[in-house]
């Protein structure tokens, strides 16, 4: 999947600069561009690297992947779908998807409250590039100088652009984090809760 997702990266950065395409269109700087480095990272002997990649697969992955699925807003927004653009993105959000459902059916990795500091490292890192690109490219890396074509994300950039940058900023690196995994949580405890009503009635 590394080799896969990282080969398909080059050929559309490689065709996008022999177009002569902005750098919006083929810097890998965007949420679901992490995908790229967290999957390598989890090869990593480190754990702390480790867990940054495992942590993004999870968190990020699940929610980017499931998210472009219901709601293309990328190539498909610009693209019929039978476009090498809009056939890229599917497949790759859909290995984005497929890679944290594999690493949590397989229980490579557990998730955890503490390695939170290993998801905001990451993600926050990928910002910190994002806005110093966004600023002498006039880019729109990580989506945080300008929103997508989202109702109530516009009316927040109308107000402040200043203010819609932090937003997507948080919201991006540390409330889908949380977000996410309440919802693990609260499914694993409904697991423990039917795992011990069986134990009981037998």
């Amino acid at each position: 999947i590394a080799i896969v997702v990282t080969v398909m990266e080059i050929i559309k950065i490689v065709i996008r600069i022999y177009r002569g395409d902005g750098p919006n269109a083929w810097v890998p700087l965007y949420f679901c561009s992490i995908f790229i480095f967290a999957i390598w990272l989890i090869f990593a002997k480190n754990k702390f690297l480790q867990n940054m990649g495992y942590t993004y697969i999870i968190f990020g992955g699940i929610v980017a992947g499931a998210a472009f699925t219901v709601y293309p807003i990328t190539s498909l927004a610009l693209y019929p779908l039978w476009h090498p653009a809009s056939i890229h993105s599917l497949l790759y959000h859909w290995i984005m998807l497929y890679s944290a459902c594999l690493i949590l059916l397989k229980g490579l990795y557990k998730p955890s409250a503490r390695h939170f500091i290993n998801y905001f490292t990451i993600t926050t890192t990928i910002s910190i590039f994002a806005a110093v690109v966004n600023k002498f490219c006039a880019t729109n890396m990580m989506f945080i100088a300008s929103p997508p074509s989202i109702g109530i994300l516009q009316k927040i950039w109308n107000i402040s652009s200043s203010l819609y940058g932090i937003l997507a900023y948080i919201a991006q690196c540390i409330l889908l984090y949380w977000a996410v995994y309440l919802v693990i949580w609260i499914i694993a405890k409904l697991k423990d809760k039917i795992r011990l009503k069986k134990n009981t009635n037998v």
